[in-house]
């Protein structure tokens, strides 16, 4: 028997809606698989720029920052954060005045018969995950016991603060040697006001000072919020204060958006994938020509004036500046494999400018180790125990050969 029309018509209209509803699905499915095969096998990951709001971590982490729960980080309104010395997290323990030495308060005039030496830089300075007796910095302190060292190295910096907190912390220990830590990556930092927009999957949802390049001048952006409450914005305005802070932010300016529908895998795939044929560059890879720092990029100029404005200043105390690059997994395995080092153009810079400067890369690569061997490094790429065994022995010797001679 015939079926009534109205009946045919709901049942085509019926079979239409699940047959595009069962397509959707595979597609999601599909977009899915695709998203993960990219993150697995290309390392690539959607990681959009928050528009709108922060993850749900990101505000938890900072519920809880304004609450007075910090972590192994607390708020700072000069550079955005520093170590927090409540902090029982093994790995990240400092003194109390909140860096890593071996006494839990450290004098600011010096012993008369020790040399104070004071070092500065990034999460690969402070021995980011490793107990402070196998940093570097306490091994070089057995080494030569006539040696103090001073560790004010902070977990997620830039080098412009790394530079602040010598200007404002670290000098008032008057220390006689004071060593930089160099990381290639954190150059990309020294363009960055607000975490997120350079790391979006960032623990640290924090603000940070920058300089700007004007007229052939460093110029001061001071940390955007000055005082913590400012970041009860981020959750109660999170929307036009993300704008605010990405006013003078390089990386806000350059990558996609999250957006209301990122719930859905087939439209962060398409975000992805849109991305990808446009031809867009990460912003990283803007400074970067033949994998080697561009020095006409704003990055290199930037942390060039940063580095030599950091040496200035530690020669106006008559202390001892000396440039430390430190040891990454990926600057050794370019080294095994024939590639120039990424950092070649500031290295010659230096040279040119006759600053004292000890390159681990060549020192640990001529150690004849497996660089890729994951005993010298921890489960999130930092250097181990072992490396920083490896570390204090050359860096020993280089300040007690080449540089303290030259000064006696």
């Amino acid at each position: 028997m015939q079926q009534p029309a109205a009946k045919r018509r709901f049942n085509n209209f019926l079979f239409s809606i699940l047959l595009i509803l069962g397509l959707l699905l595979v597609a999601e499915l599909t977009a899915a698989g695709a998203l993960s095969f990219l993150k697995k096998w290309k390392g690539i990951e959607y990681s959009p720029l928050p528009e709108a709001r922060l993850s749900d971590s990101q505000r938890e982490i900072i519920r809880r920052m304004l609450a007075g729960e910090e972590g192994h980080i607390r708020y700072h309104p000069r550079m955005g954060w520093v170590p927090n010395p409540a902090t029982t997290k093994t790995g990240f323990r400092c003194n109390t005045q909140g860096f890593r030495a071996a006494a839990a308060v450290v004098d600011a005039q010096p012993a008369a018969d020790r040399l104070r030496v004071a070092t500065f830089g990034d999460s690969f300075t402070f021995g980011h995950g490793v107990t402070y007796p196998d940093t570097w910095q306490a091994l070089l302190e057995r080494q030569r016991p006539e040696w103090e060292v001073l560790n004010f190295g902070v977990s997620g910096y830039a080098q412009d603060q790394a530079y602040w907190r010598y200007r404002y912390e670290g000098r008032d220990y008057h220390p006689r040697i004071v060593i930089f830590g160099f990381n290639s990556e954190n150059v990309f930092r020294n363009l960055n006001v607000f975490r997120p927009f350079y790391s979006p999957q960032t623990e640290f949802p924090l603000t940070k000072p920058r300089f700007l390049e004007l007229d052939g001048q460093l110029t001061e952006l001071p940390n955007p919020f000055q005082q913590l409450e400012d970041y009860r914005l981020l959750l109660n305005k999170p929307a036009a204060t993300i704008r605010r802070l990405g006013e003078h932010d390089f990386y806000y300016h350059q990558l996609y958006r999250s957006g209301g529908w990122d719930h859905l895998a087939m439209v962060r795939y398409l975000k992805l994938v849109g991305y990808q044929l446009s031809g867009a560059q990460h912003p990283d890879m803007l400074f970067l020509k033949d994998n080697i720092f561009n020095v006409d990029s704003e990055g290199y100029r930037l942390a060039t004036a940063v580095i030599d404005r950091f040496v200035d200043a530690v020669r106006e105390e008559g202390a001892i500046p000396v440039i430390l690059i430190l040891p990454t997994g990926k600057d050794l395995a370019r080294k095994a494999a024939g590639e120039p080092k990424q950092y070649l153009r500031f290295a010659q810079h230096w040279e040119k400018q006759q600053y004292h400067v000890l390159d681990l890369n060549d020192l640990i690569y001529n150690d004849r180790i497996n660089v890729r061997d994951p005993a010298y490094y921890t489960e999130d790429g930092h250097n181990s125990g072992r490396m920083h065994a490896l570390m204090a022995g050359h860096i020993a010797r280089y300040l007690s050969e080449d540089v303290l001679p030259r000064y006696e």
